[in-house]
């Protein structure tokens, strides 16, 4: 049996679940939209199975951060070294690109290495 949801329903619907767990709704929206991206490309492995076989589990463990913000460790102009402070991993990725795009278009190149992002390990 296939179920079709639209788009937009299933977005929020994700959105809201983690939002629900204390993320904040700018940083729910970010979870949600790679999330979805995964099952919309056909890369279900990192699509909508993750959100109650991972991340799910780390709230309930309280291995992750809703709150915690990226703090740069090593910052040496083209390249950075940020910790994630265990923020999501689908958020924080996102914000190290963004400054990795940040700091490209000054340097001409970038590399930032992001660690400390979703500490997670698989129970059983």
């Amino acid at each position: 049996m296939t179920v079709l949801v639209p788009y937009q329903t299933l977005l929020s619907t994700v959105a809201d679940v983690f939002a629900g767990r204390g993320v904040p709704a700018d940083r729910a929206m970010i979870a949600a939209e790679a999330l979805c991206h995964g099952e919309l490309t056909g890369v279900t492995s990192h699509g909508l199975v993750n959100l109650t076989r991972l991340y799910l589990p780390l709230f309930d463990d309280d291995r992750t951060d809703p709150l915690a913000n990226m703090v740069i460790q090593t910052d040496v102009g083209a390249c950075v070294l940020a910790d994630a402070r265990r923020t999501l991993g689908l958020w924080s990725a996102s914000q190290a690109m963004e400054l990795a795009c940040g700091r490209a278009s000054r340097h001409g190149i970038a590399m930032v290495s992001l660690r400390g992002a979703t500490p997670h390990r698989l129970r059983g």
